[in-house]
């Protein structure tokens, strides 16, 4: 071509690819934008994606027996979900809530009427020496240790104020887990046929990785449950024939912990142990 027509093509070809940058760009700034949006409820939108993985077959056919009513299906397993997991896990942070504040106040009014000595005289009794030796051992007075002592009691009371503020956002969390989980079982069909026209894989890879990552989640959160409910189950038999002061919660506690495969329900169990020794 002759060099008038190159300068009638060079301008539309600038036009176009100035046109793809700048949808670059702008995709790439509400990639971001999107990405902040979403991390303060990252955490509890993976949750409810995996359980709503999870469960998706049951909901299909507890909603093909209703005769096709998915919404009502997806409502009944998020209030089994609600029921089963996290009730219980209300209770565990509610009680360890009060029994902390309830153990700030008394080491805080116990020390205002009979200072340290009135503590020591109320602990147990293989610990009253070791405290008292311990005791013996600082070099500061009775006046002093007490106005310490009290200076850590009210450490220990903003201690309780910031577990107050974390359990106010754990159930903020909580609540967006479960409205993302009831919008995962009812529009789970339409997001992964979205996410498999815009993923850059071959037709039907999408839904095989999908069924993959199921499979594993399935096997991991049923093998994981089923062993600590056998534990806490057997844990629990123990703590009633032991007298364990509030077996259900400490049952409770068990089947949590033995959620967690670097702690384990013998943790627990050791702990009441010792509780009973004292």
């Amino acid at each position: 071509p002759s060099n008038d027509d190159q300068h009638e093509v060079a301008p539309p070809l600038r036009t176009s690819q100035a046109a793809r940058w700048t949808l670059l760009v702008f995709t790439i700034l509400s990639l971001i934008l999107l990405g902040l949006i979403i991390k303060p409820f990252a955490g509890a939108l993976f949750v409810a994606a995996v359980m709503a993985g999870a469960i998706y077959p049951w909901c299909s056919r507890l909603a093909a027996r209703m005769r096709g009513r998915r919404n009502l299906a997806a409502a009944l397993a998020t209030i089994g979900i609600l029921l089963v997991v996290v009730l219980p896990l209300t209770l565990i942070s509610v009680t360890v809530t009060r029994e902390i504040r309830d153990g700030v106040a008394y080491v805080r009014n116990t020390l205002r009427s009979e200072g340290v000595d009135g503590l020591i005289r109320d602990l147990p009794g293989p610990l009253q020496a070791l405290a008292r030796r311990a005791l013996s051992e600082l070099p500061a007075d009775q006046g002093e240790l007490t106005d310490l002592a009290q200076q850590q009691g009210g450490r220990a009371a903003a201690a309780v104020g910031g577990v107050l503020g974390a359990t106010w956002r754990a159930i903020f969390q909580v609540v967006m887990m479960l409205i993302a989980f009831y919008f995962f079982l009812v529009d789970g069909r339409d997001l992964v046929r979205w996410l498999s026209d815009v993923l850059p894989l071959r037709r039907g890879q999408t839904e095989r990785l999908l069924m993959d990552f199921r499979r594993v989640s399935v096997a991991v959160i049923v093998s994981s449950v089923a062993t600590a409910g056998i534990q806490a189950v057997m844990a629990f038999v123990g703590y009633l024939i032991a007298r364990v002061p509030n077996p259900i919660f400490f049952g409770i506690v068990t089947f949590v912990v033995g959620l967690i495969p670097a702690v384990g329900a013998g943790a627990v169990v050791l702990i009441a142990a010792g509780l009973l020794f004292l």
